[in-house]
């Protein structure tokens, strides 16, 4: 990258309009693996799947060097396999080590059935409820060991794993008491892997993998069945943080399973999510080119993070949804700064002008545009040079074996080898960049209450000396309290983003896409940005995802929820958003408080909202707990797009989540 795209690399550097993903090398995260073949075949009749395709690759007559290429991957894929199916076996050889030191007859006959199932599984089908669960476990671990990462997902769980339940609760070999046990038993199972190397950005988080349950099938009839409840009722019982649930909602959501969604919701911890089909179907289709029903069987991984489940349909995808987070504030701070970086006097962003020489608002605004789309050719150049060495040099072989397209073409899922192809990235800032917009057409250009040269010299002083002006500033429009201007320049600059990066391609076929999502890193972004005209000061934190920013006064769900519907388009987001609200536990305590709270998601996703997470829980309860660690190692908030224990966070992090509105009916 030094050597061969130096611009893009000094603007990684210098630019401070990045964090995360795109500066390290590292795992392939936010994948929806093939769980449903294998449990039906077993690995066994996967790796006769692939010798026949390795017999069709002809050494003596290869006819190119790929064929080379795909032998080997093959011949990689076959090896993994054997490992995973090892690694079950051994644990059957520990389960009957156990079974032979156990005196209690009972539990020596459950440790005996644990090691038929482990020699069984995942090498031939599972025939059970108990054998499904125990080979899904076994291949996710196989991905956690050999490819790493974090925030991959089940997928649409509920309906590829309901045969397996009702087969055994309708012949008897099961009670449903004991296969919802299992169920439960499999939930801890998957808490006890966590991700390792935390920052401040994923603090507190664990695996972040996904279930998702409920929503519409292929023909966009209502999917949601026994198991969708079984898998809600699971959480509310073990109660930890994965795995990390989204409840996917669409017109004809039968209302019992909406309310009991809110109840589990309720309980505190801020799961289930709550997604809809009805804006993420169509813009996986219309941005991402996904058939109509490939795209009705999408599960979101991760935050909230949308790509095609080959669970139900064949269809995979690489969307390579994780590569850094973006703050949307950068460009604009950059264009009041004729392209230099304020915090390292770096010339990062192209010469568009002293500000003071604007006579109109569509002059800065052009400006601001122009450093955006600087921003994000770099952004771009970063993310395809890094799929350019990761398919050269790092072949994910155990997604490879868990996806259908590398299996069937021996194409690496870096280079290509899914279906579906393209590169996500997270934007960071949407409120305090449409509120700086907001100030400054107001002030400076409608109302004319304040001039550039005076805005700029309060910028730099970090307000000091400026009180009247910064008051100002803070009393402009704000996004987040239902007003149609503010949330109009937030929509305006998210068409910016969503213009600059839509024009760009992948390597591997796809295009570039957008979502709103931030985890914990709308606190470091914030440290590397100065003032800026919503009120914040120097290195302050954003605001988080498309939460409204802390300097809007809180004016209630009903306000909150009507600006993030009219400000974001759910079309061009198909990446995925996270809109945080909390609410206190009294509000939402009662039955007409709860069909209240019902009302309000259905009008929501009506409107076109595509996410809302809530965490219920009052804000003494969070400062008690800053206070008094010990006696609150069980309190879950929602961060950022994952549940975290509230006393694992940083400071700065508990800070933000008090300071988030708490809302009230």
């Amino acid at each position: 990258m030094r050597r061969h795209y130096p611009e893009a690399w000094q603007f990684a550097l210098y630019g401070d309009c990045y964090e995360g993903q795109i500066l390290m090398g590292g795992a392939l995260h936010h994948t929806v693996q093939d769980y449903a073949s294998i449990l039906a075949r077993g690995l066994d009749a996967i790796k006769a799947d692939i010798r026949t395709e390795m017999a069709a690759l002809d050494p003596l007559s290869p006819g190119d060097f790929a064929t080379f290429e795909r032998r080997n991957l093959y011949q990689a894929m076959l090896m993994a396999a054997d490992g995973i199916i090892g690694y079950a076996r051994r644990n059957a050889e520990y389960a009957e080590q156990l079974a032979a030191a156990e005196s209690d007859g009972a539990r020596r006959a459950e440790l005996l059935e644990m090691a038929r199932i482990c020699r069984k599984v995942p090498a031939k089908p599972a025939e059970s409820w108990w054998e499904a669960l125990q080979s899904f476990h076994f291949l996710r671990a196989g991905t956690a060991m050999v490819e790493s990462g974090d925030s991959h997902s089940a997928g649409r769980f509920d309906l590829y794993m309901l045969p397996y339940w009702q087969r055994d609760v309708a012949s008897g070999r099961l009670s449903a008491k004991r296969a919802q046990e299992l169920l439960e038993l499999f939930y801890l199972k998957w808490n006890e892997t966590h991700l390792m190397g935390q920052t401040e950005i994923n603090a507190g988080v664990s695996n972040n993998d996904k279930i998702d349950v409920g929503g519409v099938d292929e023909y966009g009839r209502d999917a949601t069945n026994e198991l969708s409840y079984r898998l809600l009722e699971a959480h509310a019982h073990v109660h930890l943080n994965d795995p990390n649930l989204a409840v996917r909602l669409h017109r004809n959501t039968p209302d019992a399973f909406l309310r009991q969604s809110l109840e589990v919701l309720r309980l505190g911890g801020g799961l289930p999510i709550l997604i809809s089909d009805e804006a993420i179907v169509p813009a996986l289709v219309g941005r991402c080119g996904v058939e109509l029903k490939d795209a009705r069987h999408y599960a979101d991984t991760g935050c909230q993070e949308n790509i095609t489940d080959p669970n139900l349909t064949g269809a995979d995808a690489n969307g390579r949804t994780n590569a850094g987070w973006f703050s949307i504030l950068k460009p604009l701070e950059l264009a009041l700064w004729n392209g230099i970086n304020p915090l390292n006097g770096q010339q990062v962003g192209p010469a568009t002008g002293d500000p003071a020489g604007f006579s109109k608002m569509e002059e800065f605004f052009a400006a601001v545009r122009t450093q955006m789309e600087h921003a994000v050719a770099m952004n771009v150049t970063l993310n395809n040079v890094s799929d350019f060495v990761f398919q050269k040099y790092f072949p994910c072989v155990f997604h490879d074996l868990m996806h259908p397209g590398p299996r069937r073409s021996g194409v690496d899922i870096n280079a290509g080898g899914c279906k579906y192809n393209w590169t996500g990235t997270l934007a960071v800032g949407m409120a305090n960049a449409g509120d700086a917009l907001a100030a400054v057409d107001h002030l400076v250009f409608r109302s004319k209450s304040a001039g550039w040269q005076e805005l700029l010299a309060a910028l730099r002083d970090d307000w000091r000396g400026h009180d009247d002006l910064w008051r100002r500033c803070l009393a402009a429009p704000k996004y987040g309290t239902d007003d149609e201007y503010a949330d109009g320049w937030a929509a305006a600059m998210l068409g910016l983003l969503y213009d600059a990066y839509e024009r760009h391609h992948t390597p591997r076929g796809g295009r570039f896409t957008v979502g709103l999502i931030s985890m914990g890193s709308y606190v470091t972004l914030g440290h590397k940005l100065g003032p800026t005209p919503d009120g914040r000061h120097r290195g302050e934190r954003l605001a988080d995802a498309c939460s409204p920013s802390s300097l809007a006064p809180a004016a209630g769900p009903t306000a909150t929820h009507r600006s993030a519907a009219r400000a974001i388009d759910p079309l061009r987001t198909p990446n995925g958003v996270t809109f945080n609200q909390r609410f206190n536990a009294t509000a939402v305590g009662g039955p007409r408080e709860l069909a209240k709270w019902a009302d309000l998601v259905r009008a929501y996703v009506e409107a076109g909202g595509q996410e809302v997470q809530y965490t219920v829980v009052d804000g003494e309860a969070l400062r008690r707990a800053q206070q008094r660690p010990r006696e609150y190692r069980d309190l879950v908030v929602r961060v950022g797009g994952y549940s975290a224990v509230f006393v694992e966070l940083s400071q700065e992090l508990q800070d933000s989540i008090i300071a988030r509105a708490e809302q009230e009916f």
